[in-house]
C-alpha cells in the first residue's frame, strides 16, 4: 500500500512499524472560585513542562550541536513568554474557568490563527504550539508520560504527531525512520529530525489507523512516499534507490560550505530566507552571505495582539545574538493583513485581501505601532555591521517618503532617550507590485536595494491566484511574460546601480536559476535546505552559457518550449542535479 506525505530529511529507509499512540484524554470544564490557586496550578504545570524539556535537552547534549539545542531553549522561552502566560491567566480570571479549559481556549485561538495562514512556515507552526500545549495539559491533568519504550533496533516510529519534547526522542539511536499524520517542513519536529539524521515523512493522513506493529514499511523522504507491507520487488527497488540517493547527496554535500562561483569564476551571493531563530543552526553550516529575508511578522502573529516594543526588541535580539553580527541581516517589516489577520487591527472581511489593507499600507495607517517596530529593530541590531531593512508591498513613491520620515523620527527618539541603536543600515523594498518598475528611476534615489518577491509578483502580473486550484496551472515561472518582465527589471536595476536580489520561491527553482543568472541577477535568497543543490548547480555551469540560454529563452513564446529547452540544457551540464531533481518526481 502506497501513501503520500511531506518528505523531511534523510534518504529512503525501511524497518518495522512501532506505533507510538499517546493516551487520549478529555478536557474538563468547570467554574472555579479560588482564582489565585487555579493560576498557581497553571504556573506549576508550566514549571513541570520546563523541567521535562530540560531533561530531554540534557539527554541530547552529546548528540546534537549547541546551536541545534537552541531549539529546546526556544521552547522554554515560549513557556516563559509573559504574553502567553497572561493570555491563559486572563482567561482563567475572565471566565472563572479551570486552568485546563482556559489553556484549551488560548491554544485553539493561536492554532487557528496559524492554520489560516497559507505561508507554510507559519501554518505548520500550529503543530508546535499544539504539542507544547499538550505537554502543559498533560501536567495539569497529572498524566505521566511513559519513558520506558524498549524500542527494538531498526524501528520506524508511526504516530499522530511527534514533538521534540516527546520522551521517545531520547531513543533516537534505535529509530530507523519517523512517520506522522501531522506536521510539515517548517515544524520543530522537522528541525529536530534533520538534526538527529532521522529519515522522516510527516503529514501522512490516517497512517496510525492503517499500520500495525511489526509490519514492514519503507519511507522515502525525498518524495514523501510511504510503502506499507512492501513486496520483494519494492524492497529491491528501495535498496537500489537508496544507493543512488546517497551517492547524489554525498556529491552535493561538499558544496554546502564551498564558495559560490560558476565555472568561469563569477561569484554569486546566496543568502537565506528564514522566519524563526531556530533555523539559524542549519544556516551556520553553509557559506551563505547572510539572511536575505527575515519575516518579522511572526513576532506579532504568535501573540493575540500587537506586542509592545520591549517584547519585539527581546525577540529580535535573539536573532542578532544567535547569528554573526558582521554578516548581512535583512529584516522585512511587518507583512500583516491579507491572509495574516490580527484581531482588532485588520478586517477579516475584505473582498480582495491580497490587494487590500496589508503590509506597508497597514503600517503607515498605524504610525505608532510602526514606530515601535522600527525602534525595536534598530535597538536589537545595535552592533550589527550589515543591517538591511526591507519594506513590503510598496506601490508608490509616497510610501517610501513617509516610511523614511518615520525612521528619522524613531532615530531622534532613541537619541533623546540615550538608547543604543544601529546607526548604519540600508533601506530597500520588496519588489512585488509591477507598477514599481515604472518609477524605479525616482525610487532609486530614495532606497538602497530591491528584493524581488516572485510569489506575489507573478500573481499580480498574470492576474492568477496561485491558491485557487482552478487557475493554479497558469502560475508558472516559465511564462514568457514573467521572464521578460524580470529581465527588464533586473537590467534596469543594474543600469541604475541599485542592488537587486530575489527572495521569492523562484530563486531556488533549478530550472529558473540559469535564466536569472543570464539576466544579470547575482544575489539569491533561498531556504537553507536548498543551499547545497543550488551551489552544486553553480559549479557545473558558466555565466557565458547562462547568458546564451537566457537570450534564446526570451525569444520563445510558450512556457512548455522554455521548460523543455532548460530541461535539456541542465541535463547536459549538471547531470547529477538533473538526476536528483527527477528523483523527486
Amino acid at each position: 500500500m502506497k501513501l503520500k506525505g511531506i518528505g523531511i530529511s534523510g534518504t529512503i529507509s525501511w524497518g518495522k512499524v512501532y506505533l507510538y499512540l499517546q493516551e487520549s484524554y478529555s478536557i474538563p470544564k468547570y467554574n472555579v472560585i479560588d482564582i489565585p490557586s487555579e493560576i498557581n496550578r497553571f504556573i506549576k504545570a508550566l514549571d513541570k513542562t520546563i523541567e521535562d524539556i530540560n531533561k530531554i535537552k540534557l539527554s541530547l547534549e552529546k548528540t546534537v550541536s549547541k546551536d541545534e539545542l537552541f531549539l529546546y531553549t526556544s521552547f522554554i522561552l515560549l513557556l516563559n513568554d509573559q504574553n502567553f502566560v497572561s493570555m491563559v491567566t486572563n482567561e482563567i480570571k475572565k471566565g472563572q474557568k479551570n486552568a485546563e479549559w482556559a489553556l484549551y481556549i488560548v491554544l485553539e485561538e493561536l492554532i487557528s490563527k496559524f492554520q489560516n495562514i497559507p505561508n507554510i512556515s507559519f501554518a505548520q507552526r500550529s503543530e508546535d504550539i499544539s504539542s507544547i500545549g499538550e505537554k502543559i495539559m498533560m501536567n495539569l491533568l497529572a498524566k505521566k508520560e511513559d519513558e520506558n519504550f524498549n524500542i527494538p533496533p531498526n524501528s520506524v516510529i508511526i504516530a499522530r504527531s511527534i514533538s521534540p519534547t516527546d520522551p521517545i526522542i531520547m531513543e533516537h539511536k534505535n529509530i530507523a525512520g519517523l512517520i506522522t499524520e501531522l506536521g510539515g517542513y517548517a515544524s520543530h519536529t522537522a528541525i529536530m529530525t534533520r538534526s538527529l539524521s532521522i529519515p522522516s515523512v510527516l503529514g501522512v493522513e490516517f497512517i496510525t489507523s492503517i499500520a500495525q506493529n511489526d509490519e514492514d514499511i519503507i519511507l522515502n523522504p525525498l518524495t514523501g512516499e510511504v510503502i506499507l507491507k512492501p513486496t520483494d520487488e519494492e524492497f529491491k527497488e528501495a535498496k537500489s534507490l537508496q544507493a543512488k540517493q546517497k551517492r547524489l547527496l554525498s556529491s552535493f554535500h561538499p558544496f554546502i560550505n564551498k564558495e559560490s562561483k560558476t565555472t568561469d569564476g563569477t561569484s554569486v551571493d546566496i543568502l537565506a530566507n528564514i522566519a524563526f531563530v531556530e533555523e539559524i543552526p542549519s544556516l551556520l553550516k553553509t557559506s551563505s552571505k547572510g539572511i536575505g529575508l527575515y519575516r518579522s511578522e511572526f513576532i506579532v502573529l504568535q501573540s493575540n495582539s500587537f506586542p509592545p516594543e520591549e517584547t519585539q526588541y527581546k525577540m529580535l535580539k535573539k536573532l542578532f545574538s544567535t547569528y554573526h553580527l558582521d554578516k548581512e541581516i535583512t529584516i522585512r517589516t511587518l507583512d500583516l493583513g491579507g491572509d495574516k489577520i490580527i484581531p482588532g487591527y485588520a478586517s477579516a472581511n475584505e473582498k480582495n485581501p491580497f490587494l487590500g489593507y496589508r503590509a506597508i499600507r497597514f503600517c503607515l495607517s498605524r504610525p505608532k505601532l510602526f514606530l515601535e517596530q522600527i525602534r525595536s529593530i534598530l535597538r536589537a541590531a545595535y552592533g550589527a555591521k550589515n543591517l538591511k531593512i526591507m519594506i513590503p508591498m510598496v506601490s508608490n513613491y509616497e510610501e517610501i517618503v513617509e516610511t523614511k520620515m518615520l525612521f528619522n523620527e524613531a532615530i531622534e527618539q532613541l537619541q533623546r532617550e540615550n538608547i543604543p541603536y544601529c546607526k548604519s543600515f540600508k533601506i530597500g523594498i520588496m519588489f512585488e507590485i509591477p507598477s514599481i518598475y515604472y518609477i524605479l528611476d525616482e525610487l532609486s534615489k530614495e532606497i538602497d536595494f530591491i528584493s524581488i518577491g516572485t510569489n506575489d509578483l507573478i500573481q499580480y502580473l498574470l492576474a492568477c491566484d496561485r491558491g485557487n486550484e482552478k487557475v493554479a496551472y497558469l502560475f508558472k515561472y516559465s511564462n514568457p511574460s514573467v521572464l521578460r518582465f524580470l529581465n527588464d527589471t533586473i537590467n534596469k536595476a543594474n543600469q541604475l546601480k541599485i542592488e537587486v536580489s530575489m527572495c521569492g520561491e523562484m530563486a531556488s527553482d533549478i530550472y529558473s536559476i540559469p535564466i536569472l543568472l543570464g539576466m544579470g541577477l547575482r544575489r539569491f535568497s533561498i531556504p537553507p535546505s536548498s543551499y547545497m543543490l543550488f551551489n552544486k548547480l553553480l559549479h557545473c555551469i558558466s555565466m557565458k552559457e547562462c547568458e546564451e540560454l537566457t537570450k534564446e529563452v526570451l525569444t520563445l513564446i510558450s512556457a512548455n518550449e522554455i521548460e523543455n529547452k532548460v530541461d535539456k540544457w541542465i541535463k547536459e551540464r549538471a547531470y547529477e542535479v538533473y538526476e536528483f531533481f527527477h528523483l523527486l518526481k
